[in-house]
């Protein structure tokens, strides 16, 4: 019951009563005679839309709630059709070749509305009534919040779609009323089912726990230390992961209740009373409340003098907010005696409010190892030993689990009370997601909490990782681009979507694979067990529809006309070959892991006009077409469109699709730049985003201002309309060509004002076998100062010419990537780099690096990839007050011993923060294809713009071999005796 789709048609509804589309399409006669219906039927829509906001928590508990937003949004899907294919029948046709005048028959859609509206008036009346019941069954203690959603909604639909906010204000009062009456009857409540409730339940002994050593050893360090004042520690990580856990073993540690006086230990959870919490910590310190149990300041002060002039630990599990964290810490005094309060959560931002400088330990999944170890202990009780026969099995079935706790110990409840057969243990493990998912409460609950407690924008956002493949590595940047595409995130607000992606991180519910030269996140991807969460979760809001298909039995799934988007992972052809007709998908996703692909022919591309005539998102990356088809110019839904062709044309019909968002098309089979035919007058209005690879030749700029991002975009010698038309452009990867002696017509850049990131590649013809000469660039002074990220690669730049980059106020990250600039020395100048933060080099000839500290005083971080001639690395570097980390890949044996000797120098000073990675240098590798060490080899040129900064094995299978291994020029490929020998160099992505 995802509400997102009732936006999108209300959107669609704006945009024709604003004109906010092509002119033959807003003035058009028809479309002008419809305008009337189209503004009550906005009109009604908003009204309706008003209702599903203030049903955002009613409509899982209350059925006629429930009931009534599945209709207003199977409705809105009815509705959406009808307008999108009215619209649509401009595009696609002449005027002239109607045989009638095309119309919308909207007496029906009517008709229902006011049905509806009807009964969300009754439902209003109602809803008091159904509060009370509903709440009297569920748990007493329920937090008022500071602001109520509203679940009676007194709204004249007759007049104006605005709140009645003087009978809304009733309403809230009134419910107040009620939880206020619940909460005082809460203590009389848990003494009748105190075994019910997690406030008085007992802390339970600590149990045998498998893992978690370094971290527990961290924690006590912490708890134990020597810093006398008050601290918070915090522990955070996903439900099931073991915070609970980590925190009672640090609790029950002997020299822990050794060192503090007193203890106590309370949980939060989601919902909670500050009177019950109180009440609860008290319990836990041996506190007789008596006379004052009810007095919430009679209660805190009690705890207060309980707990002044002693070394305490208090635990804080399970909190979900920092309010609640507010409501009890006056609770707790300071006294200088070195007591510590641990906290353990789900969030990261409700950890860091809690106290901004305070330790956070972030947990980790549990390794193979240790997850084998937990489950057989768990399932073979009284001496862990697990029969040799079933030894494998086990292992794999600890592996399946992916290293979270709470799993293992699902599966090894099922598994010590059932027979302990390979037969058996096989069959858990074939179907391991569905056992944890599915079939157990306990899991499900606990991850399901996660879910439930999201706000609504983010419950669409994180259901949409359900389309991707398990374990599948997801791309940011894309992912940003589909959600606005799809409508969770206004156009134009990227960075809400980059916030939105933070919080469900910090949430747990998405972890972090790479990040970025900035620390932002590159790469992401989610759990297992929280992707078959999405699954399920979207399948009961009726949010996203996977396509099965068997080969031979055909298509395994029965078309659902209100699930609007859909996703394949297998069989992509044998899809195509049923000849689908599905109108009302607007969305069809198809992901691939990169380097795999399907070749489809002419005849398969034709399947996409065919099949989907009001599509919106449209995800094709992973297929392989001969060409783009005219057709798709007539998908003038189309928001966001990703392609890989082996023709390098974009056909000119795609001028007319005005909705159009994002451009994503590859072509890295074609030699030459696709040639992006969009007519002189075309209706891109709406264009943001322009990706095409290898690079992209542009012969009339877009229609829209609203550009953003250009990707390998080939700039022509002499003027650039292309860029004099994007003013709002702030991310430009460009490809130039090099002229006789050197010259490279760069223009200038200036007029930019929104820039930030610039990428500079020169196309050099390296297998010509000669050497680029000294670029020399024209316009280099003309800079737009908004620049935050540089990236050379090809340019042969002479080390001078930097200082024009140096002197930009705002410039944080430089990468020169190789073939950037020439030279064997550089000499940067004083007062230049004020704010670079990251530097990466790749330089085969630097051997002198001439520099101070005060040359970059803003330098965090320093990667040195491939410098085999620089023979030191700067002392100076050392002294830089706010560098952090040296990371130096295949350096010269004298330039490691330098990097080595700053970090002995500084740790000297006592300056233990600055950190040193070093990769050893390798002359020569030889790989046995026979124990398939990887799966695929890539050749040619990384994207150097996104290149990882992360040093884990995430580049490692599950088989311990390589995903893809990159070869850089120049290089000797040898090959015999079943032995592939690289030399003299390859870089591990």
């Amino acid at each position: 019951m995802i509400d997102t789709d009732v936006d999108c048609l209300i959107e669609t509804l704006k945009q024709l009563i604003d004109f906010n589309c092509p002119s033959h399409i807003s003035k058009s006669p028809w479309i002008l005679k419809e305008r009337d219906r189209f503004e009550w039927l906005y009109k009604d829509l908003t009204s309706l839309r008003t209702f599903l906001s203030c049903s955002e928590e009613t409509r899982y508990t209350v059925p006629e709630v429930k009931a009534l937003v599945i209709r207003i949004i199977d409705l809105a899907s009815k509705v959406e059709d009808m307008v999108d294919s009215f619209v649509s029948s401009f595009a696609v046709k002449n005027p002239k070749d109607f045989n009638q005048d095309p119309c919308l028959d909207l007496d029906d859609v009517n008709h229902e509305i006011q049905v509806i509206k009807g009964e969300m008036e009754s439902a209003n009346h109602e809803a008091p009534n159904v509060l009370k019941d509903e709440r009297s069954a569920s748990r007493v203690n329920v937090t008022v919040p500071k602001e109520d959603k509203i679940v009676g909604f007194d709204v004249d639909f007759d007049q104006d779609p605005c709140f009645d906010f003087d009978g809304i204000m009733q309403e809230i009062q009134a419910i107040k009323g009620e939880m206020e009456f619940a909460n005082h009857e809460a203590p009389n409540v848990l003494k009748d089912e105190g075994s019910s409730s997690r406030v008085n339940i007992a802390v339970p002994k600590e149990e045998k726990i498998v893992g978690f050593d370094v971290e527990t050893r961290e924690i006590l360090d912490t708890l134990v230390g020597d810093q006398k004042k008050l601290d918070v520690i915090s522990i955070v990580g996903m439900g099931g992961l073991g915070k609970t856990t980590l925190a009672k073993r640090a609790y029950y540690d002997s020299y822990v209740t050794y060192h503090f006086y007193i203890r106590g230990w309370v949980t939060v959870s989601q919902t909670y009373q500050k009177l019950d919490l109180l009440l609860s910590l008290c319990n836990s310190l041996s506190i007789e409340p008596g006379a004052g149990e009810k007095n919430i300041g009679k209660l805190c002060e009690l705890i207060y003098k309980r707990l002044k002039g002693k070394r305490y630990l208090i635990v804080i599990d399970d909190i979900w907010s920092a309010e609640a964290w507010n409501e009890i810490r006056i609770c707790f005094p300071d006294d200088n005696l070195g007591s510590r309060i641990l906290v353990t959560s789900r969030l990261m931002n409700v950890a860091s409010n809690i106290k901004q400088d305070s330790p956070i330990h972030r947990l980790r999944f549990l390794t193979v190892e240790e997850s084998w170890d937990l489950l057989r202990h768990k399932v073979f009780a009284e001496d862990g030993t697990c029969p040799t026969n079933l030894q494998e099995t086990g292992k794999q079935i600890a592996e399946r689990c992916r290293g979270l706790p709470l799993a293992i110990l699902v599966i090894s409840g099922l598994l010590a009370k059932t027979e302990k057969s390979v037969e058996f243990w096989t069959q858990v493990l074939d179907s391991i997601g569905s056992y944890i998912v599915s079939d157990s409460e306990q899991c499900m609950n606990t991850l399901s909490l996660s879910y439930n407690h999201l706000p609504r924008h983010l419950k669409s956002c994180f259901l949409y990782f359900g389309a991707f493949k398990e374990d599948f590595e997801i791309n940011v940047r894309k992912l940003m681009w589909l959600w606005v595409a799809e409508g969770f995130v206004k156009p134009g607000t990227e960075n809400a979507a980059e916030e939105y992606l933070v919080d469900l991180i910090d949430r747990s519910l998405v972890m972090v694979d790479q990040k970025r030269s900035n620390g932002g996140v590159k790469v992401c991807r989610v759990h297992d067990l929280l992707h078959d969460l999405c699954l399920k979760k979207s399948k009961e809001e009726k949010f996203l529809c996977e396509i099965k298909v068997d080969p031979f039995l055909g298509l395994g799934f029965s078309t659902n006309t209100t699930v609007r988007r859909s996703f394949i992972h297998n069989h992509v052809l044998d899809y195509v070959f049923s000849k689908p007709f599905s109108p009302s998908t607007r969305s069809f996703l198809f992901f691939l892991p990169a380097g795999l692909a399907y070749a489809f022919t002419k005849e398969n591309m034709s399947f996409i006009y065919s099949a989907f005539k009001h599509i919106r998102v449209l995800e094709l990356k992973s297929v392989v077409a001969p060409f783009l088809p005219t057709e798709i110019g007539q998908l003038v839904q189309l928001r966001y469109l990703s392609l890989n062709t082996q023709e390098p044309v974009i056909p000119e019909s795609l001028s007319n699709l005005w909705n159009l968002q994002t451009l994503v098309v590859y072509a890295m089979t074609c030699p030459v730049a696709i040639d992006f035919q969009v007519c002189k007058e075309n209706s891109l209005s709406n264009l943001r985003h322009i990706c095409i690879w290898p690079s992209l030749s542009l012969r009339y700029p877009v229609a829209s201002p609203k550009v953003q991002t250009i990707s390998n975009l080939r700039l022509p010698f002499g003027r650039q309309p292309v860029l004099e038309m994007a003013p709002n452009l702030k991310k430009l990867a460009c490809v130039v060509s090099q002229q006789q002696h050197g010259l490279v017509p760069f223009p200038p850049l200036d007029t930019l004002v929104h820039l930030e990131k610039l990428k500079i590649h020169i196309d050099n013809d390296l297998s010509l076998g000669f050497f680029p000469e000294q670029a020399r660039f024209t316009c280099l002074n003309r800079l737009p100062h908004t620049l935050k990220k540089v990236t050379f690669s090809n340019c042969y730049l002479p080390w001078k010419d930097l200082s024009e980059f140096g002197r930009l106020p705002n410039l944080e990250i430089l990468k020169l990537l190789r073939g950037s600039f020439q030279g064997p020395r550089w000499d940067p100048n004083d007062g230049e780099f004020k704010k670079l933060k990251v530097l990466k080099i790749q330089s085969p000839e630097l051997a002198e690096w001439n520099m101070s500290s005060d040359h970059f005083p803003a330098l965090e971080k320093l990667v040195m990839d491939g410098c085999r001639q620089l023979k030191e690395i700067p002392m100076c570097l050392g002294e830089i007050p706010t560098m952090g980390l040296i990371e130096l890949r295949w350096p010269r044996s004298s330039a490691a011993d330098s990097a080595r000797r700053i970090i002995e120098e500084q740790q000297s000073l006592g300056n233990d923060w600055l950190k040193l990675v070093i990769y050893d240098r390798m002359k020569g590798r030889t790989l046995n294809f026979e124990k398939k060490l990887f799966s695929e080899i890539e050749f040619g040129y990384t994207d150097s713009s996104e290149d990882s900064e992360s040093t884990d094995d995430s580049t490692k299978d599950k088989n311990g071999g390589f995903k893809s291994i990159t070869f850089y020029e120049p290089m000797t490929l040898s090959f015999e005796d079943g032995m592939l020998s690289i030399i003299p160099e390859f870089e591990l992505r």
